[in-house]
């Protein structure tokens, strides 16, 4: 008698992860898309299923996200199947994302007056969250330029900190930045060597719980981004006078703290790295990563190169795809990987 073997049991996407899926896809695509690209390539749409099936499951999951307040939107779009124009769907950053708290420079100044108050002087108890937001209002991310008209909008961005930044550093780099002066800094390195450095403050911002600035380095040539944690300031700049320096034009800080990658926060000697994906994989990588400077994609071979600073962290963003990811190249960083790999699987208690 023939054993019939029991049907293996496909892993079912929960819908809310499917829902995420789809917000993120809708977001990161540049253009609407057609109900057969979102169920072709939206993880959590049942592909061995008829199209109807995925049809009536897109409309329930559109009506959960109008629920949410994020409507997927109608819009047309040329069919690459056929050539036609055709319906597509699309979602707008606005109405996905909580839209920009602004400040004028007036209540930028009440409210540094109010963290000054609340302080109390040296040696006062700090009220921390308070203090850091207060900070972070008034710092650079959210202090017009000189010259600005007083009712000029002002950027407000928060974060938690978890690392705490020197206040006389912070102070110091906030008036840096506000009054264009060139600072000079010992910069501590990841490797623990340090390096004096001269460099020119376009702006500061909180990220992943710690202070940055960024600025042009006089010593590399080039625009770098520090931790503050890191910085020790040598050279007080003085006040009054004409500028120093003058940031590049249309230069926004919003813009260069809102999407960055993992290997762009260090100081290492930039790195070119190859990093190759499973084909599945890629097009979600493409979507997320493609437009960053740091990054050029190769849709032949399903790779991508970087400009890594920080060759731990990119290594670390790379293992978290497991065997759908591997970096190819240099030799160097790709052995570096299998130490970090070999290190993980030990502590793991496996056979490296």
């Amino acid at each position: 008698m023939k054993t019939v073997e029991p049907k293996k049991q496909k892993h079912k996407i929960p819908t809310v992860e499917r829902l995420i899926n789809l917000s993120v896809f809708l977001l990161n695509e540049k253009k609407p898309q057609t109900l057969r690209s979102i169920v072709d390539q939206v993880d959590g749409f049942e592909k061995d299923k008829d199209f109807e099936a995925n049809r009536r499951m897109f409309i329930r999951d559109k009506k959960a996200l109008a629920e949410l307040g994020i409507p997927v939107r109608l819009a047309k779009t040329t069919d690459p199947l056929t050539g036609y124009e055709t319906e597509a769907y699309k979602i707008n950053p606005q109405d996905f994302y909580l839209p920009t708290i602004l400040f004028s420079e007036r209540e930028v100044g009440a409210l540094s007056e109010l963290g000054r108050r609340i302080s109390g002087g040296a040696g006062a108890p700090p009220m921390r969250e308070l203090e850091w937001a207060l900070a972070k209002i008034a710092s650079a991310a959210g202090r017009p330029a000189p010259g600005a008209s007083p009712g000029e909008p002002v950027l407000l961005q928060l974060d938690r900190p978890e690392s705490a930044a020197d206040p006389e550093l912070l102070a110091a780099l906030q008036d840096a930045v506000a009054e264009r002066r060139t600072v000079k800094l010992r910069h501590r390195a990841s490797a623990g060597r340090s390096v004096d450095r001269r460099v020119d403050p376009y702006g500061l911002f909180l990220r992943r719980g710690f202070w940055y600035l960024y600025g042009y380095c006089r010593l590399r040539k080039d625009p770098r981004l520090f931790r503050l944690d890191r910085l020790e300031l040598l050279d007080a700049p003085q006040a009054g006078g004409a500028p120093d320096f003058e940031p590049p034009a249309g230069f926004s800080i919003e813009e260069q703290s809102r999407r960055r990658a993992p290997w762009e926060f260090g100081d290492e000697r930039p790195t070119i790295a190859g990093i190759r994906f499973h084909p599945d994989l890629f097009w979600q990588i493409r979507n997320v990563w493609g437009d960053l400077p740091s990054v050029s994609l190769n849709e032949n071979d399903y790779s991508m190169a970087v400009k890594s600073v920080n060759n731990y962290a990119l290594i670390s963003w790379v293992l978290e795809f497991a065997d759908r990811a591997e970096i190819v190249s240099p030799p160097a960083l790709r052995a570096k990987m299998a130490e970090t790999l070999k290190g993980i699987l030990a502590d793991a208690g496996e056979d490296a």
